[in-house]
Protein backbone atom coordinates (compact mmCIF):
# COMPACT_ATOMS: atom_id res chain seq x y z
CA UNK A 1 0.00 0.00 0.00
CA UNK A 2 0.93 3.70 0.01
CA UNK A 3 0.59 4.37 3.71
CA UNK A 4 2.35 7.28 5.34
CA UNK A 5 5.82 6.60 6.76
CA UNK A 6 6.09 7.34 10.48
CA UNK A 7 9.75 6.39 11.01
CA UNK A 8 12.88 6.68 8.80
CA UNK A 9 13.90 3.77 6.58
CA UNK A 10 17.39 2.50 7.37
CA UNK A 11 20.03 2.98 4.68
CA UNK A 12 20.82 -0.76 4.62
CA UNK A 13 17.26 -1.55 3.55
CA UNK A 14 17.75 0.09 0.13
CA UNK A 15 19.27 -1.55 -2.93
CA UNK A 16 20.10 0.17 -6.23
CA UNK A 17 20.48 -1.29 -9.73
CA UNK A 18 21.39 0.66 -12.89
CA UNK A 19 20.14 -0.49 -16.29
CA UNK A 20 19.51 -4.00 -15.06
CA UNK A 21 23.01 -4.34 -13.57
CA UNK A 22 23.96 -5.82 -10.20
CA UNK A 23 22.26 -4.62 -7.03
CA UNK A 24 24.29 -2.62 -4.50
CA UNK A 25 23.71 -0.67 -1.30
CA UNK A 26 23.62 3.14 -1.48
CA UNK A 27 26.40 5.03 0.24
CA UNK A 28 23.93 7.68 1.38
CA UNK A 29 20.18 7.84 1.95
CA UNK A 30 17.90 10.45 3.48
CA UNK A 31 14.31 11.73 3.14
CA UNK A 32 13.86 14.69 0.78
CA UNK A 33 12.14 16.59 3.57
CA UNK A 34 12.31 20.38 3.21
CA UNK A 35 14.48 20.44 0.06
CA UNK A 36 13.11 23.03 -2.42
CA UNK A 37 10.65 21.60 -4.93
CA UNK A 38 9.99 22.91 -8.45
CA UNK A 39 6.46 21.75 -9.18
CA UNK A 40 4.60 22.11 -12.47
CA UNK A 41 0.86 21.37 -12.40
CA UNK A 42 -0.87 20.70 -15.73
CA UNK A 43 -4.66 21.14 -15.61
CA UNK A 44 -6.40 19.45 -18.55
CA UNK A 45 -9.68 21.40 -18.64
CA UNK A 46 -10.97 19.24 -21.50
CA UNK A 47 -11.47 16.29 -19.17
CA UNK A 48 -11.73 17.76 -15.66
CA UNK A 49 -15.21 18.47 -14.23
CA UNK A 50 -16.21 22.11 -13.80
CA UNK A 51 -16.64 21.89 -10.03
CA UNK A 52 -13.08 20.57 -9.63
CA UNK A 53 -11.62 23.38 -11.77
CA UNK A 54 -13.68 26.05 -10.02
CA UNK A 55 -12.15 25.04 -6.68
CA UNK A 56 -8.64 24.40 -7.98
CA UNK A 57 -7.34 27.91 -7.25
CA UNK A 58 -8.17 27.62 -3.57
CA UNK A 59 -7.16 23.96 -3.42
CA UNK A 60 -3.64 24.77 -4.64
CA UNK A 61 -3.42 28.01 -2.64
CA UNK A 62 -4.23 26.13 0.57
CA UNK A 63 -1.17 23.90 0.12
CA UNK A 64 0.98 26.80 1.36
CA UNK A 65 2.60 27.06 3.83
CA UNK A 66 2.04 23.64 5.46
CA UNK A 67 2.56 21.40 2.42
CA UNK A 68 4.31 23.74 -0.01
CA UNK A 69 7.05 25.79 1.63
CA UNK A 70 8.39 29.31 0.91
CA UNK A 71 11.44 27.98 -0.98
CA UNK A 72 9.28 25.90 -3.33
CA UNK A 73 8.27 27.23 -6.75
CA UNK A 74 5.16 26.32 -8.73
CA UNK A 75 4.19 26.69 -12.39
CA UNK A 76 0.58 26.30 -13.54
CA UNK A 77 -0.32 25.14 -17.07
CA UNK A 78 -3.93 25.00 -18.27
CA UNK A 79 -4.85 23.05 -21.40
CA UNK A 80 -8.04 24.47 -22.94
CA UNK A 81 -9.30 23.38 -26.35
CA UNK A 82 -6.30 23.67 -28.70
CA UNK A 83 -4.05 25.91 -26.56
CA UNK A 84 -2.14 25.90 -23.30
CA UNK A 85 -1.74 28.94 -21.05
CA UNK A 86 0.74 29.17 -18.23
CA UNK A 87 2.00 31.13 -15.26
CA UNK A 88 5.52 30.00 -14.44
CA UNK A 89 7.87 30.01 -11.47
CA UNK A 90 5.58 31.40 -8.76
CA UNK A 91 6.82 31.30 -5.15
CA UNK A 92 4.72 28.94 -3.04
CA UNK A 93 2.78 31.68 -1.23
CA UNK A 94 -0.95 31.22 -0.89
CA UNK A 95 -2.20 34.43 -2.56
CA UNK A 96 0.31 34.22 -5.41
CA UNK A 97 -0.66 30.60 -6.06
CA UNK A 98 -4.36 31.47 -6.20
CA UNK A 99 -3.72 34.30 -8.67
CA UNK A 100 -1.53 32.06 -10.82
CA UNK A 101 -4.23 29.38 -11.14
CA UNK A 102 -6.91 31.98 -11.91
CA UNK A 103 -4.72 33.57 -14.59
CA UNK A 104 -3.84 30.25 -16.24
CA UNK A 105 -7.56 29.32 -16.31
CA UNK A 106 -8.69 32.67 -17.79
CA UNK A 107 -9.59 31.25 -21.21
CA UNK A 108 -11.43 28.30 -19.70
CA UNK A 109 -13.38 30.66 -17.41
CA UNK A 110 -14.29 32.95 -20.33
CA UNK A 111 -15.35 30.03 -22.54
CA UNK A 112 -17.62 28.63 -19.82
CA UNK A 113 -19.52 31.92 -19.75
CA UNK A 114 -20.32 31.72 -23.47
CA UNK A 115 -23.18 29.68 -24.90
CA UNK A 116 -22.00 27.00 -27.32
CA UNK A 117 -18.48 28.43 -27.44
CA UNK A 118 -16.36 26.82 -30.14
CA UNK A 119 -13.70 24.44 -28.93
CA UNK A 120 -11.17 22.26 -30.76
CA UNK A 121 -10.20 19.61 -28.20
CA UNK A 122 -7.41 18.02 -30.26
CA UNK A 123 -4.59 19.24 -28.04
CA UNK A 124 -1.63 16.88 -28.13
CA UNK A 125 -1.30 15.80 -24.50
CA UNK A 126 1.99 13.87 -24.74
CA UNK A 127 3.60 16.71 -26.70
CA UNK A 128 2.49 19.26 -24.10
CA UNK A 129 3.72 17.14 -21.19
CA UNK A 130 7.07 16.81 -22.97
CA UNK A 131 7.16 20.61 -23.37
CA UNK A 132 6.49 21.14 -19.66
CA UNK A 133 9.13 18.52 -18.82
CA UNK A 134 11.61 20.49 -20.91
CA UNK A 135 10.75 23.70 -19.06
CA UNK A 136 11.20 21.92 -15.75
CA UNK A 137 14.61 20.55 -16.73
CA UNK A 138 16.15 24.02 -16.32
CA UNK A 139 14.99 24.33 -12.70
CA UNK A 140 17.33 23.81 -9.79
CA UNK A 141 15.01 22.20 -7.23
CA UNK A 142 13.54 18.71 -7.04
CA UNK A 143 11.63 18.68 -10.34
CA UNK A 144 8.07 17.29 -10.31
CA UNK A 145 5.24 17.36 -12.85
CA UNK A 146 1.64 16.67 -11.78
CA UNK A 147 -0.76 16.09 -14.68
CA UNK A 148 -4.45 16.43 -13.76
CA UNK A 149 -5.92 14.66 -16.79
CA UNK A 150 -7.66 11.51 -17.95
CA UNK A 151 -4.68 10.74 -20.20
CA UNK A 152 -6.61 11.10 -23.46
CA UNK A 153 -4.26 12.11 -26.28
CA UNK A 154 -4.98 13.41 -29.77
CA UNK A 155 -2.31 12.81 -32.42
CA UNK A 156 0.84 13.63 -30.45
CA UNK A 157 4.17 13.36 -32.25
CA UNK A 158 5.78 12.15 -29.04
CA UNK A 159 4.95 8.78 -27.51
CA UNK A 160 4.50 7.96 -23.81
CA UNK A 161 7.81 6.06 -23.99
CA UNK A 162 9.57 9.15 -25.32
CA UNK A 163 8.05 11.26 -22.54
CA UNK A 164 9.23 8.82 -19.85
CA UNK A 165 12.76 8.61 -21.29
CA UNK A 166 12.99 12.39 -21.68
CA UNK A 167 11.78 12.91 -18.11
CA UNK A 168 14.36 10.45 -16.77
CA UNK A 169 17.16 12.31 -18.58
CA UNK A 170 15.80 15.68 -17.38
CA UNK A 171 15.50 14.51 -13.78
CA UNK A 172 11.74 15.10 -13.73
CA UNK A 173 9.36 12.87 -11.77
CA UNK A 174 5.86 12.64 -13.27
CA UNK A 175 2.73 12.08 -11.22
CA UNK A 176 -0.79 11.99 -12.62
CA UNK A 177 -4.22 12.40 -11.13
CA UNK A 178 -7.29 11.17 -12.97
CA UNK A 179 -9.27 14.33 -13.67
CA UNK A 180 -12.56 12.42 -13.66
CA UNK A 181 -12.03 12.46 -9.87
CA UNK A 182 -13.63 9.23 -8.91
CA UNK A 183 -12.53 6.77 -11.58
CA UNK A 184 -11.44 3.42 -10.19
CA UNK A 185 -8.69 1.13 -11.38
CA UNK A 186 -11.45 -1.19 -12.65
CA UNK A 187 -12.68 1.49 -15.08
CA UNK A 188 -9.27 2.80 -16.21
CA UNK A 189 -8.85 3.31 -19.94
CA UNK A 190 -5.85 2.38 -22.08
CA UNK A 191 -4.90 6.08 -22.01
CA UNK A 192 -4.81 5.93 -18.20
CA UNK A 193 -2.58 2.87 -18.37
CA UNK A 194 -0.14 4.57 -20.75
CA UNK A 195 0.07 7.59 -18.46
CA UNK A 196 0.44 5.41 -15.37
CA UNK A 197 3.31 3.50 -16.97
CA UNK A 198 5.07 6.74 -17.93
CA UNK A 199 4.74 7.97 -14.35
CA UNK A 200 6.18 4.81 -12.85
CA UNK A 201 9.17 4.83 -15.23
CA UNK A 202 10.12 8.28 -13.88
CA UNK A 203 9.65 7.35 -10.21
CA UNK A 204 6.13 8.75 -9.89
CA UNK A 205 2.69 7.17 -9.68
CA UNK A 206 -0.86 7.65 -10.87
CA UNK A 207 -2.63 8.96 -7.78
CA UNK A 208 -6.00 7.62 -6.68
CA UNK A 209 -8.42 10.40 -5.65
CA UNK A 210 -9.23 10.22 -1.95
CA UNK A 211 -12.85 9.95 -0.89
CA UNK A 212 -12.63 13.09 1.25
CA UNK A 213 -11.99 15.33 -1.72
CA UNK A 214 -9.60 17.26 -3.91
CA UNK A 215 -7.95 19.24 -1.14
CA UNK A 216 -6.93 16.17 0.87
CA UNK A 217 -5.69 14.42 -2.28
CA UNK A 218 -3.44 17.34 -3.19
CA UNK A 219 -2.16 17.52 0.38
CA UNK A 220 -1.31 13.82 0.33
CA UNK A 221 0.50 14.27 -2.98
CA UNK A 222 2.77 17.03 -1.65
CA UNK A 223 3.32 15.02 1.53
CA UNK A 224 4.52 12.13 -0.63
CA UNK A 225 7.08 14.45 -2.25
CA UNK A 226 8.51 15.32 1.17
CA UNK A 227 8.70 11.63 2.13
CA UNK A 228 10.70 10.56 -0.95
CA UNK A 229 14.22 9.29 -0.31
CA UNK A 230 17.37 10.57 -1.96
CA UNK A 231 19.88 7.80 -2.63
CA UNK A 232 23.52 8.09 -3.66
Amino acid sequence: GRDQLYSPIAQNRFSISFNGGPWSRPTYARPEGDDPIDLSIVLDTRSAPDDLLQRMDQTIADLAPSFLHPDDHVSIYAIDCSAMDSVEDVPAESLQLKRAVDTALNKWTARRQKIKAACNPETHLWDLLAFVTGRLSARSGRRVLLAVTNGNDKKSKHSPTYLATFAQIAGVTIFSLDSSWGGSSLSRSSDDDLLSNACELTGGVMLTPLRNGAARTMQRFTQMLRERYILE
